[in-house]
């Protein structure tokens, strides 16, 4: 057994922990309460009825419900939800929510044609979803189990003792990228196995990386692009476009943002001009299913009879409509110069049995490495573009977590061998705002581009402010049945700091209101009315993003000097490196000090920034 297949073992076994421990979860806050209660949670509509049903992309079944007009329950339910679909005859099936309001829904079901009962559907209930544990899971399989071939190279060469190989003859040259991104990009060509573009925050990395996927379709006719998140997904196909690489998106549409909707799969198929002997057909098929229907199963041996003759010659249409709906597929897909899709996303139908020669990963830092491996099965090359001090993967089982499974790919690589090159030119942030982070986490290499070095919100500005709660009697809460906390008097001071900033910034400014817990940012949503130009949202749903400012409330406040949540700091670095222009942190400096990470904060706080008392604001 190589060191690879070993540690590929221990994987496997911390992903089943994760899928255990999500599986026991799901079951208590769901299967095991009254249906009744589930009403009453929004888990679950009772009783439906089926409104329509059709046919979508590769002749995959969807129907319509509405619940009943009485029932005005709020409900959890939205597109990308999974569902499980159920009879009174306890007969059921499972599927995906595609659209939903407050009282009807769309479900696009896993299966190949419509089963008898779903006419007399009653309820539809949120569902555990299995499907990418087992696409995970097959993924390590098929590595833990190969012995040859393009699989066994690749694993060993990424995870073993062999060497990634490159070559010394490609040179490459682009004048609209710096030093960094050119080197990076240069590392990718030479490449035959790995390369790895490590992109600290407001770096280019996702630029670098088109910009790669540009010169390899220079040798290659056709390239996977692959991201854990939809929303990072639909960031490369724009970026794609924009640079002119002719790219698909695949992935439901219900996921999927609505500008590059038109770049989907799923509309290019209903966009070529062979599409409407595909809508001929399943108009056919569809109206003898409805004469089928008019047959109920209390009638005679001759309907029945009659009713089953119609299903079949229905679902013999509908197969020949998914047969040419197919060849459409194909011929689309051929065409495309990049495929775009989740992680999981690539082992959709439509990329069954196609493989590539470069596979480029962006977010790879945000990847369980089981999802990564899913789409590596169709690769002899991969590309992966991250940063292993930012967000790291989300993994909820704490035993899987000891067990490594929040160790993406892209960091257990780079832990092990010298295949990245760090880009160093960052054009987001004021080199004040930046300074911490780039001595905390990248060794002082990062240096601010002359257009953003010494940017401000207004002449004379400090970019970077440390609002001091100690001493205010400001105590952190836990609400009852939360697992989050809130601090009701920090969240005040937050209020009127950027009631202050708006009123003596530009109104083009766009500010950010942040915080490591839900129950602040619930607080803060409650508080602050809805406003075009501030977004409020925890770190995590903050990644990617940037505004001119940001406002981080920390939250902890207690005698212990217990942070608890705070002591994730590559969290915390994704934090700290979301404001352009002007960074305000609050903060009980007697709770996070005696941590040495926010020890040192506070030394360059005093060093480099300015610190002021929240005492400031008590009397405005």
């Amino acid at each position: 057994m190589t060191e690879a297949i070993e540690g590929l073992g221990k994987i496997a076994l911390a992903l089943r922990e994760e899928k255990n421990f999500e599986e026991e979860l799901f079951r208590k806050r769901n299967a095991e309460v009254p249906i009744k209660q589930r009403k009453q949670d929004g888990l679950c509509w009772s009783p439906i009825q089926v409104k329509d049903r059709t046919y979508g992309l590769g002749g995959r079944p969807k129907i319509t419900i509405e619940r009943n007009p009485g029932d005005k329950q709020e409900h959890q339910f939205q597109p990308g939800t999974p569902v499980f679909l159920t009879s009174s005859e306890e007969e059921g099936i499972r599927g995906l929510v595609i659209q939903c309001d407050e009282r009807s829904m769309k479900i696009g079901l896993y299966a190949d044609d419509f089963e008898d009962w779903v006419e007399d559907a009653e309820s539809v209930h949120i569902a555990f979803d299995s499907r990418s544990y087992k696409e995970m899971e097959f993924a390590l399989n098929q590595l833990i189990n190969a012995d040859k071939g393009i699989l066994t190279e690749l694993r060993e060469r990424l995870l073993g003792n062999k060497e990634a190989q490159f070559s010394s003859s490609i040179k490459y040259s682009n004048p609209d990228l710096n030093a960094s991104q050119v080197e990076a990009v240069q590392l990718i060509l030479k490449a035959q196995q790995i390369a790895i573009i490590h992109g600290p925050p407001g770096t280019g990395k996702t630029t670098t990386l088109v910009a790669a996927v540009k010169a390899l379709l220079q040798e290659e006719p056709q390239i996977l692009v692959c991201a854990p998140s939809n929303s990072a997904a639909d960031l490369l196909l724009k970026k794609l476009r924009e640079q002119g690489v002719k790219a698909v998106r695949i992935g439901e549409l219900s996921r999927m943002d609505e500008e590059i909707v038109s770049y989907s799969l799923d509309q290019c198929v209903a966009d070529d001009s062979d599409f409407q002997e595909v809508k001929k057909l399943k108009r056919k098929a569809l109206d003898l299913r409805k004469q089928a229907g008019k047959y109920k199963r209390q009638f005679g041996a001759a309907e029945r009879d009659e009713r089953r003759s119609l299903y079949q010659e229905a679902r013999q249409i509908n197969k020949d409509a998914s047969k040419l709906e197919d060849y459409i597929t194909e011929k689309i897909l051929d065409s495309a110069e990049a495929i775009v899709c989740t992680l999981i996303g690539s082992s959709s139908r439509e990329l069954r049995g196609r493989k590539f020669k470069t596979l480029c990963i962006d977010e790879a830092g945000q990847a369980t490495e089981p999802a990564s491996w899913v789409p590596i099965l169709k690769a002899e090359k991969v590309v992966l573009a991250g940063d292993p001090f930012q967000l790291p993967p989300t993994v909820k089982s704490p035993v899987a977590e000891k067990m490594g499974l929040n160790i993406s790919l892209l960091e257990r690589i780079m832990r092990k061998k010298s295949v990245a090159v760090m880009l160093n030119e960052q054009y987001r942030m004021n080199e004040i705002i930046m300074g911490f982070s780039n001595v905390e986490f990248y060794g002082g290499e990062l240096k601010a581009h002359s257009s953003v070095a010494h940017s401000l919100m207004v002449d004379d500005d400090s970019p970077l402010e440390f609002i001091d709660t100690a001493g205010c009697g400001f105590e952190e809460l836990r609400t009852e049945n939360s697992s989050s906390l809130s601090n009701p008097g920090e969240a005040e001071i937050c209020f009127k700091i950027l009631d202050s900033l708006k009123n003596t910034y530009p109104e083009s400014a766009s500010f950010g209101l942040i915080s490591p817990y839900k129950d602040q940012i619930r607080l803060f949503k409650e508080k602050i009315e809805s406003q075009i130009n501030l977004n409020i949202n925890t770190i995590d749903g903050f990644q990617g993003q940037e505004k001119d400012v940001i406002i981080i409330s920390l939250v902890r406040s207690n005698l212990e000097g217990n942070i608890g949540f705070l002591s994730d700091y590559r969290r915390m670095n994704v934090a700290l490196t979301r404001a352009k222009k002007k960074l305000v942190v609050i903060g009980d400096s007697s709770t996070i000090g005696g941590n040495a990470f926010y020890s040192r904060f506070l030394e360059y706080i005093e060093a480099s920034a300015t610190y002021r008392s929240a005492w400031e604001w008590m009397d405005i």
